[in-house]
């Protein structure tokens, strides 16, 4: 990393839940300014838990009405997003004049108002893409735009940058990113699992499985709802814990998940949701067990995490995954979209003590060597740094 005149990115973040998105700039946020590196976040003024948590580690937020394309039914979605975009871009535009931005970085290659508010100041642009929820025609549509106004690009795992570049050549400064993990905060701790599973209710005798996942479809809840079905039914000691905060566009989804609880009769204790929780670490270390059940990801911070923490995973092959868990080496990997699949890994697993404390292990081993904040802090800096200079490039080629 390189040190001298401070610089600053402003970040959009078109979502008041905390998520991935969040979680990132608060891991990365003292490494960033340990590199010569302000931030700002700009976050839309709705109901959610992101801005308390990151003004909570230090990180600059300002907080604008911002419309955004989600999944939803409401045909009024897409037209008020184009009909606000003029107004809510410059209102961004004047934050990052006012912070005075050396960079502009859109997190989604759905969500351009940073970009355009960016090129609107005549600054670097930086689009990340986190993930590959949008569908392919729809990639295909925005991925030349997207490259077009970039001074450079990072994507979550060399599986998102392949796929993206299908639809456009990358032909701007990019690199692929694994998300940020504080390893000296996330780690096999005795003490804290001993207190934590003590806070939850969890017997000496009983398995923990659990997943951190907001509630939306994306993260494919009903396949851990319907996989616990099948497990409980065959292991009385398993117990499951879904932790993460409710969308309010997605209140009928988590009202869904709720219902299959209740008629499988495991609201009964062995399944709950925990909601939001910010001392993730002490989630973790109450875990025997991580299950990611996901339709779509990127690389997926949580696997990350309980890779850190020491907790052996079964994961859907969706996304990057596969690019952070090895299958027969830190976890197991499971089709997406089968519930049987995912039940007979866990239960595989909740036999076997000694395969979940070498899958653990080396887990841990890898987040150590490869899944630190301060990685993933340096491949963003030195994106940032080469996106400044395509930006000059580009700026004197200009006639």
């Amino acid at each position: 990393m390189t040190r001298g005149t401070p610089r600053r990115v402003v970040t959009v973040i078109q979502s008041p839940i905390y998520s991935g998105a969040h979680n990132e700039m608060a891991r990365l946020e003292a490494h960033y300014r340990a590199a010569g590196w302000s931030s700002t976040v700009i976050l839309p003024d709705q109901p959610g838990d992101a801005a308390a948590r990151l003004r909570a580690v230090g990180v600059d937020v300002v907080q604008l009405p911002l419309h955004r394309l989600r999944a939803t039914r409401d045909p009024r979605n897409v037209p008020a997003l184009f009909a606000t975009m003029p107004s809510e871009t410059a209102a961004v535009a004047r934050v990052m004049k006012d912070r005075g931005a050396d960079v502009a970085r859109a997190i989604g290659i759905v969500h351009p108002h940073a970009a355009l508010a960016g090129r609107r100041l005549d600054i670097a642009v930086v689009w990340q893409a986190t993930d590959l929820v949008a569908p392919g025609p729809l990639r295909a549509l925005l991925m030349p735009f997207v490259v077009r106004l970039s001074n450079g690009m990072l994507f979550n795992g060399r599986t998102l940058l392949r796929e993206h570049s299908r639809w456009a050549r990358i032909v701007v400064p990019h690199a692929a990113y694994f998300p940020p993990v504080d390893v000296d905060l996330l780690r096999p701790d005795a003490a804290r699992r001993a207190r934590s599973r003590a806070a939850l209710g969890v017997g000496a005798d009983e398995l923990l499985v659990g997943t951190v996942a907001n509630l939306n479809p994306d993260k494919g809840l009903e396949y851990l709802v319907g996989a616990a079905e099948l497990v409980t039914a065959r292991s009385s000691s398993v117990r499951f814990v879904v932790v993460g905060a409710e969308y309010p566009n997605h209140a009928g989804y988590a009202v869904s998940l709720r219902d299959a609880v209740a008629r499988a009769g495991m609201d009964d204790g062995r399944f709950r949701f925990l909601g939001p929780r910010s001392d993730i670490e002490e989630v973790y270390a109450a875990l025997d067990l991580m299950a990611i059940s996901s339709v779509s990801e990127g690389t997926t911070t949580t696997a990350l995490e309980a890779m850190a923490s020491g907790i052996p995973i079964v994961a859907t092959d969706v996304g990057a995954v596969h690019e952070v868990v090895t299958d027969g080496v830190t976890g197991r990997l499971v089709p997406g979209h089968d519930a049987a699949a995912l039940a007979d890994a866990l239960l595989a697993l909740a036999a076997d003590p000694g395969q979940r404390s070498r899958l653990g292990a080396a887990g841990r081993d890898r987040a150590v060597r490869r899944f630190d904040a301060r990685l993933c802090a340096d491949v963003h800096i030195r994106l940032f740094e080469a996106a400044l200079r395509h930006h000059e490039r580009r700026g004197a080629a200009r006639p």
